[in-house]
């Protein structure tokens, strides 16, 4: 787990990265990365992101709609974004 600066610094960056984008398309790999299922992930797709802040050493996504984003960094504690799709 990243300590409190590092967690305060990702969610700066990633606010001024990912403010305004719109959610294509929203997947989770395997099921231990979801804590609940209900409301399901698909929720956010087409929702537009209106700010990334943290809570402790969490990082909450806030979309458009009334559904957040609660993130848990565990111990690999890194996010990564990319300039274009993969």
């Amino acid at each position: 787990m990243p300590e409190l600066p590092e967690v305060e610094i990702t969610a700066r960056l990633l606010d001024g990265a990912l403010q305004g984008a719109e959610v294509e398309s929203a997947l989770a790999p395997g099921i231990n990365a979801l804590k609940t299922f209900d409301p399901p992930l698909a929720l956010l797709e087409g929702e537009r992101i209106t700010g990334v802040r943290r809570r402790g050493k969490q990082l909450i996504v806030e979309f458009s709609g009334e559904l957040v984003l609660l993130i848990h960094l565990m111990s690999a504690g890194r996010l990564q974004l990319f300039e274009k799709r993969a």
